[in-house]
């Protein structure tokens, strides 16, 4: 991201010359085309500066736009996107709070439960932000393996991301953090399971081999007559014990665990008393639910989660703490909702992700966070606040 200048805090000036630059920038580009598929125009418009020459006609004076003349329009002092009525267009000048990087975990936020990938919407938005030179990551429990069927192939949509829940951390393709499972403890995890009297069993996932999957329990009968549902649809292999499973974080690098859960065949009130539990009994790891819906425990180093990924990519990609924006909607988004500036909440979110995100928008089903990352791209390209990062605006 090395060509995004961040602007500098707001004098209320703007030189004219940047003016010309920008609206020769607008003009070249076919990023429009893209937008247009979603609204017919260029998204919502949030501003809270009107900009008047001055005499001189030098520079350009910043003074407010009254709010009820705009609905989306932030509140005063929310950053310094400027509005120039003559060419009824939006100038970034000094202080704009510009996003330059958008993330989003992906099931039951980007990709509706029941949804077998991405949709062609989706994409077509990610790229709309692409298109501006910004980036885009999802920040998932999942795989780095699973991306390519979850976008159908898409490269470009997961060449950034923070994955298995931070544990993995990318930036254009290349793998700038791996932080992995304590051994011992994992074992001492598949022995409580093993003791639990409900359905409940320890799966290891290898991040880089397709398929390469397992369930870990000494008691297979028991699994076998009562199988979670990835049974047979995404984990065959079954194991006795957690060394009996081969892996490894990084392609030829040393054997190490990274993605591990529990997969559920019992009722939601027996997973919460088993989550409870496991978090009592082997406190290396913290157990949360990844979705309100899925029969699943996710398992991640205990002071590490899907905050410190989002944190690590940020770093790496240069971007202060109001440059990007971060969407979720489950338990195992809570430390990114909490961690992250800008973090905004789908409307399906649990309550404890909603009252944790400062921003908010429609539901994963209605395709909310597509609209919300096409918006993204507009307001980029026309130097303002996306309009759901507000206090009306609701994309």
């Amino acid at each position: 991201m090395g060509g995004l200048a961040r602007p500098v805090a707001h004098s209320g000036v703007h030189r004219s010359g940047f003016s010309e630059v920008w609206r020769q920038a607008r003009r070249f580009s076919e990023r429009l085309a893209t937008t247009l598929r979603f609204f017919g125009h260029s998204g919502n418009k949030a501003a809270i500066f009107r900009d008047t020459r001055d005499k001189s006609g030098e520079s350009w004076i910043a003074t407010p736009v009254p709010s009820a003349s705009r609905p989306n329009a932030p509140q005063a002092g929310a950053g310094g996107a400027l509005y120039d009525d003559e060419k009824d267009s939006y100038l970034w000048g000094e202080g704009a709070t510009l996003i330059k990087l958008a993330l989003t975990d992906l099931d039951d936020t980007l990709i509706a439960f029941g949804t077998p990938s991405a949709t062609r919407r989706s994409r077509d938005a990610i790229h709309a932000l692409l298109a501006e030179g910004l980036h885009f990551g999802p920040v998932t429990g999942r795989l780095p393996v699973d991306m390519d069927w979850m976008f159908d192939g898409d490269e470009a949509c997961y060449a950034t991301g923070a994955f298995c829940n931070g544990q993995i951390v990318r930036v254009d393709g290349e793998t700038v953090r791996t932080v992995t499972l304590d051994v011992a403890a994992l074992e001492r995890l598949e022995s409580v399971l093993d003791s639990f009297d409900s359905d409940a069993y320890l799966a290891l996932y290898h991040p880089w081999t397709a398929g390469e999957t397992a369930y870990v329990t000494r008691r297979a009968e028991r699994l076998l007559a009562n199988p979670p549902e990835t049974y047979k649809r995404s984990i065959e292999k079954i194991v006795p014990r957690v060394t009996d499973f081969p892996d490894a974080p990084e392609p030829g690098g040393t054997p190490g665990y990274v993605k591990a859960n529990v997969q559920c065949a019992c009722s939601r009130d027996r997973m919460v008393e088993l989550r409870d539990l496991l978090r009592k009994e082997v406190p290396e790891f913290d157990i949360v639910f990844p979705s309100a819906v899925a029969p699943v425990l996710d398992i991640m180093p205990a002071g590490w989660n899907k905050g410190d990924g989002v944190r690590v990519l940020a770093e790496a990609l240069g971007l202060a703490p109001d440059e990007y924006v971060a969407f979720g909607d489950s338990e195992n988004d809570l430390a990114m909702i909490e961690a992250v500036e800008n973090s905004v909440a789908v409307a399906n979110a649990s309550e404890t992700v909603a009252r944790a995100a400062r921003w908010h928008i429609g539901p994963c089903a209605e395709g909310a966070v597509d609209d919300a990352l096409v918006e993204i791209a507009a307001a980029w390209r026309e130097g303002r606040l996306p309009s759901f990062m507000s206090e009306r605006g609701v994309a």
